[in-house]
């Protein structure tokens, strides 16, 4: 079983170390990224070694695409996820009320 993983194989955490050696980045550029981002939701296990869960892996992959690739400074890319993050906020929101108007719609379709 590799580090991180559930009795199904399935990794669910990963170390710093770990997402910098995916990403070709030092540990201190993620530690940076982190800080400006505004910290992270992560683990701290019994020694104080930190665990990120999928969704930061994904943030980080997201931060060295914009960086890296995109060209973006760690603030433009901070904002754009930022940005990225309310306008998702907003599509879930719009759904989920799609989703009340259409159950709604059934039921009275139902009781004509």
């Amino acid at each position: 079983m590799t580090t991180g993983a559930d009795s199904d194989g399935v990794r669910r955490y990963w170390t710093l170390a770990q997402i910098a050696r995916e990403l070709d980045e030092k540990p201190a550029q993620l530690l940076y990224w982190e800080k400006q981002l505004g910290g992270m939701g992560f683990q701290l296990r019994p020694r104080g070694i930190k665990r990120y869960g999928a969704d930061e892996v994904e943030t980080f992959r997201r931060l060295h695409y914009l960086i890296r690739a995109q060209g973006y400074s760690i603030q433009g890319a901070c904002r754009h996820l930022s940005e990225a993050g309310a306008a998702a906020q907003r599509h879930h929101h719009l759904r989920q009320t799609l989703e009340e108007i259409r159950r709604l719609l059934l039921h009275l379709r139902e009781n004509l």
